[in-house]
């Protein structure tokens, strides 16, 4: 007997703020094996900082690393081979978190999963669809950095493009400035597929090029979203680059705010959790301090984007439904 669960409707988000990025489902290999901290968390740790910090709902994305894949080999010798825990990538990830907000009717929680082009595509896809069937799923999320292959190769190796649009969910992807993240991939996938909707997280890595392109970009079924906002400020304050745009990342409001009024229609509030206060061992104190959940839902609160935000999360989830 299906125990499909039918999804919450976008009425049930009007009003609501909504975090568009977080992750659970245990350890992220990545973080741990480039010694940055925290690199975990537990559903109910996350749950429990939606309620403390007054949001509505959470996106939520497994962990970022699969332990399809021997991540001590990746992570020293960059390839790409099995671990032997599981069939394919993502195929444990993607039922621990899934099965973790039914067991604890955790109903804000809006679960994406994860998908990788390294190996076993079919399987992947033929997975995630038998998942669809029983459970609700909300869209699916692409880490470029982590699996090396760009937004623009998922159409080309994979239907999991086709998928999305057959069951009328979004995809995110990890975005960086350039190389195999840079944003501007997203944007030349989203165009071939306009009926389709796409996110280019993490600001769109900031790049210049990606915003002058999305300046002229005629559809609107491409959105970024704005997370880290103070980790990353803070970085970029100290790293600066000819290829970011030209900003006060000094001041994390004011970007806020150029975002919103630049871009008031495909501008998404996310925080990354745990990735809120992450960073190097050396760092972690000062971060967690300044750069935590609650300073960045208290930023989004007193800026006066919260339901235009909400607005374009709801189309981002559910288009025209």
């Amino acid at each position: 007997m299906s125990v499909f669960k039918e999804r919450i409707s976008s009425k049930n988000l009007e009003g609501q703020l909504i975090d568009t990025h977080t992750h659970s489902g245990g350890m992220d290999l990545s973080n741990f094996f480039n010694g940055r901290y925290p690199s975990n968390q537990d559903i109910l740790d996350l749950n429990e900082k939606r309620i403390r910090n007054g949001v509505g709902f959470q996106i939520v994305y497994p962990m970022q690393t699969s332990i399809y894949y021997d991540i001590t080999t990746y992570w020293k010798l960059r390839e790409f081979l099995p671990s032997g825990y599981s069939e394919y990538p993502f195929q444990l990830e993607n039922r621990y978190l899934l099965l973790q907000i039914r067991y604890f009717s955790l109903e804000r929680m809006l679960p994406f999963v994860g998908f990788s082009l390294q190996d076993k595509v079919i399987e992947q896809e033929s997975d995630i669809l038998r998942l669809a069937k029983d459970y609700s799923i909300y869209g699916l999320k692409y880490h470029t950095k982590i699996d090396q292959k760009s937004a623009d190769k998922v159409d080309k190796e994979s239907d999991f493009v086709e998928i999305a649009k057959h069951l009328n969910i979004p995809i995110t992807f990890h975005t960086e400035q350039k190389g195999v993240s840079s944003a501007i991939s997203v944007l030349e996938l989203a165009s071939r597929y306009p009926e389709v909707r796409f996110c280019a997280a993490h600001f769109g890595g900031f790049s210049a090029d990606f915003f002058r392109e999305l300046d002229k970009y005629p559809y609107d079924n491409l959105y970024f979203d704005t997370c880290p906002l103070l980790p990353r400020c803070h970085y970029l304050s100290n790293n600066r680059s000819s290829e970011l745009l030209d900003l006060d990342y000094e001041n994390p409001r004011s970007i806020l705010k150029y975002f919103a009024e630049h871009y008031p229609d495909r501008v998404l509030w996310g925080t990354d959790s745990p990735w809120t206060n992450y960073g190097p061992l050396d760092e972690y104190h000062k971060n967690l301090s300044e750069f935590g959940y609650c300073q960045e839902v208290e930023i989004i609160k007193t800026s006066g984007y919260h339901e235009m935000m909400t607005q374009n999360t709801i189309r981002y989830l559910f288009g025209g439904e």
